[in-house]
């Protein structure tokens, strides 16, 4: 089980909520995938 696995499973939703947040910043895609990437780690 990687760590997105065990966050969404003490947490439901908080993967995407993440994802929604980063999204309403507007920041580059780029960034987001890293960000995503760190939170995974």
């Amino acid at each position: 089980m990687d760590i997105t696995e065990a966050l969404e499973q003490s947490q439901p939703g908080m993967v995407k909520r993440l994802n929604l947040a980063i999204q309403k910043r507007q920041l580059n895609h780029r960034t987001e995938q890293t960000y995503l990437h760190w939170i995974s780690r």
